[in-house]
């Protein structure tokens, strides 16, 4: 029972060691402030079920949101973040981003259908402390629908009133639908940024030094389904931010699969 007791130990340890500390900023709410706290709660609790990720501690966190001014400074640059380095531990991933505001209003589908739509975009940035760089930075959408029967001549607007219960229920199920988003985008950096350190590891890091990263210094414009599993070319390498005084640049995704 005591073998059983230390190798539990030790393995819980050797994770410890393995994982990678991860602040979450948080997310501006200017443009959505009714939602700002409780994304930022449902986030927080969806990051810490990531087993690579220890995620920092909210006195911590907020400390640092007051060196850098956020989240009433909307726009972080990579200075912001270097310029507070010796505050921060060197193995660590920086999340942030803006909310935008939720949209729901009934559509017409297929034809002779009615639902009602919610919709809504994140602005996700993610900085590796110890790189100095982007690992990405873009716009994911998140959108739900909700059926509500058959709807034939009537134009769906008058056909159909949102009420203060579906509004809710809906707002709902889009920030379930957004936070699910981010975490799987969030998972995959990460996932695929320890996969090249390990690879690294292995082979030698020399060997990588003359190979051409043909997505540096570019941004990678996709389009996909939320339902899909995140693309490759979206996640392998960091974006670099350009100058340290510009803003990091986003790349548009929407996650829903529709045309923008």
């Amino acid at each position: 029972m005591m073998l059983k007791c230390i190798i539990a130990a030790l393995v819980i340890f050797q994770v410890t060691l393995e994982a990678a500390e991860m602040m979450l900023l948080g997310f501006n709410g200017k443009r959505a402030p009714s939602i700002e706290k409780t994304f930022d709660k449902m986030m927080r609790e969806e990051l810490m079920m990531i087993p690579d990720i220890i995620l920092t501690d909210i006195g911590r966190t907020r400390q640092f949101n007051h060196l850098i001014d956020f989240p009433e400074n909307e726009f972080i640059t990579e200075t912001h973040l270097e310029s507070q380095r010796k505050y921060l531990n060197d193995s660590l991933y920086i999340v942030w981003g803006t909310l935008h505001e939720i949209v729901i209003e009934p559509k017409r589908r297929q034809l002779i259908r009615a639902q009602f739509s919610g919709r809504m975009q994140v602005d996700l940035h993610i900085y590796d402390f110890v790189k100095k760089q982007v690992m990405y930075a873009g716009t994911l959408t998140a959108a739900t629908t909700e059926d509500r029967g058959l709807i034939f001549i009537s134009p769906v607007k008058s056909a159909y009133h949102i009420g203060a219960a579906d509004r809710t229920k809906i707002t709902e199920m889009v920030l379930r639908e957004a936070v699910r988003v981010c975490h799987r985008v969030i998972t995959a950096s990460v996932s695929s940024d320890k996969a090249k350190a390990d690879q690294e590891h292995i082979l030698g890091k020399h060997s990588f030094q003359n190979e051409e990263d043909p997505t540096k210094n570019s941004l990678i414009s996709t389009s996909y389904n939320s339902t899909d599993s995140i693309p490759q070319s979206v996640m392998p390498n960091a974006v670099s931010p350009g100058a340290a005084d510009t803003n990091i640049p986003k790349q548009e995704i929407d996650t829903t699969g529709q045309p923008k």
